[in-house]
């Protein structure tokens, strides 16, 4: 502890963690060392008390660049979230829909309600009027097919909403419906959940518009691979029809095929047509 008959000669420290401590030239009694000096016993006692006091903080202090770190983390999250729905808030809320609907289906008591209205069924396009064809799209059960998904959706879609077409939500709506109509028009007993439909379709929308452009991805999650657009687009073309065949498939090779099919169309019938007509207003400006 400090010595109380030094108390008023000193300043910082203990009494300010913003300065060290030191020799208060306020002090009534305060003489100035004499110049080029040695360091006198009551400097060099200061010098010690700075290095204790540097020690004893360090414990105090040490949360301070975690706390940072933190702020950080959750400051570049904020700002992601803002660009993305700057880009396209249909983008983000239907991310936001998916991680909420992916949530309530882990609660078990849930579960009999969400299959009745968020699971594209025959019997739920009934009993729903038609409504489960949008909602099971914002459907996922597995924490795997959730984030192929979403990695898909804010991967891609930010993009193709600055570049190519924007407002989004026609297009993930008519391919939500288009694709799900599909599945249940061929597998009359089955059932089909995801996003997949919506995302297949924003593939087919960006592989039209921009070709060459190159994606990398990991195959399966092991095997990194590097497409172009349009060869990814007929990768998924000829997978998505081979494996509409396969009856028993876990993975809905027809939402898939549905997607892609209604992003094409989208593309020649809206996206395309929209930019002729643009660039004939621009000749006539001219």
């Amino acid at each position: 502890s400090l010595d109380s008959d030094l108390l008023p000669e000193l300043r910082g420290g203990y009494y300010n963690r913003n300065q060290p401590i030191e020799i208060n030239p306020d002090y009534k009694h305060y003489k100035p060392p004499p110049p080029g000096g040695a360091l006198d016993e009551h400097e060099e006692w200061l010098k010690q008390q700075n290095e204790l006091t540097s020690q004893t903080m360090t414990g105090f202090q040490s949360f301070q660049p975690q706390q940072r770190k933190r702020d950080s983390m959750l400051d570049d999250v904020k700002r992601y979230i803002m660009t993305v729905h700057s880009a396209s808030p249909c983008v983000a809320w239907t991310a936001f829909s998916c991680i909420v609907i992916f949530i309530l289906w882990q609660i078990p008591s849930l579960r009999p309600s969400l299959i009745q209205t968020f699971v594209c069924s025959r019997s739920s396009i009934r009993r729903t009027v038609g409504i489960s064809l949008i909602l099971s799209a914002v459907s996922h059960v597995s924490l795997y097919h959730l984030l192929g998904n979403l990695v898909t959706l804010l991967g891609i879609a930010p993009g193709v909403a600055r570049s190519v077409t924007k407002p989004l939500w026609p297009l993930f709506l008519g391919s939500a419906v288009c694709s799900n109509v599909l599945f249940a028009g061929l597998r009359r007993h089955g059932s089909c959940v995801g996003l997949s439909g919506v995302t297949m379709s924003i593939i087919a929308v960006q592989a039209r518009a921009a070709p060459t452009k190159v994606y990398q991805f990991l195959l399966a999650g092991i095997f990194p691979v590097r497409l172009q657009a349009k060869h990814m687009l007929y990768a998924l073309l000829v997978v998505s029809i081979l494996g509409s065949f396969v009856q028993d498939s876990k993975i809905s090779h027809l939402t898939h095929l549905g997607g892609l099919v209604f992003g094409l169309m989208y593309y020649e019938l809206h996206v395309r047509k929209k930019r002729r007509y643009a660039l004939k207003v621009a000749a006539w400006g001219t």
